[in-house]
């Protein structure tokens, strides 16, 4: 990945981020370009200006993560700008297929300008490998997401004579991490929820994400009263109780969601990413019998804050 950051003013009043071409994922690519320009989290920026230059190519799960981050900016009075220099390149036009521009903050800029025509909206539910971008309200329960997005995931898999155990896994973990944002965001800022099947890699990615607090910013000052004896855990190994124990700041038996994500992910060998303020980890499986931070996670810290918790979900298609 090519990249580099520049001001526009002399009296730093603005900086530029630029992405040349190449595939952008959202637990490598995008975390290195952001934590290359930690002066874009820094307050005396008043102007930020995105470019998407030439074809450069994201997937899904770093859509939602651009979207979350460029919006919290916004909303901290901060200038945005998404640069694309043409309607017609390859990142624009994918983004809003999936919807990005229909959740973006309307004080945000968008040039050459915002499309005239939602593609998600034109041609939503005609792609089977495709969930378009939906938004998840805090305050505000959609009982109907976890279940469209199940039927969706599931008009990719043929001939599975383990078809139902797979739609109770995904529709589980689809509903424990939505339920996550309603109860543990205390965010006005929304959440949002998409998945897309990658047929060349033979993978799926199903990605949810809030602006909250953070997984472990909210756990930690729970640990003396709830979980004495993990007070001195590292964040990779208090992941790992989170969700091989379930692990929670309201107590013992109060953290069954994520725990029981992961116990129906193993289940399909899915690997998982999970994108935190200052932390990223990217979790691998050990022989359907746990993750294990020591032999395969890999855990990289961001000096770039963003706000909230992102979980995406891998899995392989021919293992489903």
């Amino acid at each position: 990945m090519s990249f580099y950051f520049r001001n526009r003013c002399p009296f730093s009043a603005g900086i530029t981020v630029l992405l040349f071409p190449e595939w952008v994922s959202g637990m490598n690519r995008c975390m290195q370009i952001l934590n290359k320009s930690e002066i874009v989290s820094n307050s005396e920026f008043s102007s930020i200006i995105f470019e998407f230059n030439n074809d450069c190519k994201i997937l899904v799960d770093t859509s939602l993560r651009i979207l979350s981050y460029v919006n919290q900016l916004s909303s901290t009075g901060k200038n945005v700008t998404l640069d694309f220099k043409e309607e017609e390149d390859h990142t624009f036009s994918y983004l809003n297929r999936i919807g990005f521009f229909d959740f973006l903050d309307n004080n945000i800029v968008v040039k050459p300008d915002r499309p005239a025509i939602s593609g998600a909206d034109l041609y939503r539910g005609e792609n089977q490998r495709v969930f378009e971008i939906t938004k998840i309200i805090p305050s505000l329960k959609r009982n109907e997401i976890p279940g469209n997005l199940t039927d969706k995931l599931l008009e990719n898999i043929d001939n599975f004579t383990g078809i139902k155990a797979f739609e109770i896994a995904t529709f589980t973990i689809l509903g424990e991490l939505i339920d996550n944002i309603h109860i543990h965001s205390e965010s006005q800022l929304d959440g949002y929820v998409a998945m897309q099947v990658y047929k060349k890699k033979g993978t799926v990615k199903v990605s949810v994400i809030d602006s909250g607090m953070g997984l472990l910013s909210t756990l930690r000052p729970a640990l003396e009263a709830n979980y004495p004896q993990y007070a001195n855990c590292s964040d990779p190994e208090l992941i790992i109780k989170v969700f091989s124990e379930g692990l929670s700041r309201n107590g013992i038996e109060k953290g069954n969601g994520l725990k029981s994500c992961a116990f129906h992910a193993l289940k399909f060998d899915a690997e998982l990413d999970l994108l935190l303020p200052k932390t990223q980890f990217h979790l691998t499986p050990i022989s359907n019998i746990g993750y294990n931070h020591a032999a395969k996670a890999i855990v990289e810290d961001s000096k770039v804050k963003i706000a909230g918790t992102q979980i995406t979900f891998v899995f392989k298609l021919d293992n489903t």
